[in-house]
């Protein structure tokens, strides 16, 4: 997975694991009808993103991943989980 890095030199860390550091914060903002952007590499932050999410999901409902995937897609056909991905490697 590529890193984000904040300094330059600073520790690795995925968008991933900042989602579930705030999973309450960000599940509030959805909750609330906020649209979540999306850009990246679709090989390997792309899925990272979408199975963070669907924990996230199941953590707060109690839902299974089936119902977890089933709520990302109506976040995507309401235009709330819009994807900008490149093809990685």
């Amino acid at each position: 997975m590529s890193p984000s890095r904040a300094p330059p030199d600073g520790p690795k860390t995925y968008v991933q694991d900042v989602m579930r550091r705030e999973a309450g914060a960000l599940g509030r903002l959805l909750e609330s009808g906020a649209i979540m952007f999306v850009c990246g590499d679709g090989a390997r932050m792309g899925p990272g993103v979408k199975r963070a999410l669907i924990e996230m999901h199941a953590a707060k409902s109690g839902a299974s991943a089936s119902a977890g995937e089933a709520w990302m897609a109506r976040l995507g056909e309401a235009g709330r989980y819009v994807l900008d991905f490149w093809a990685g490697g």
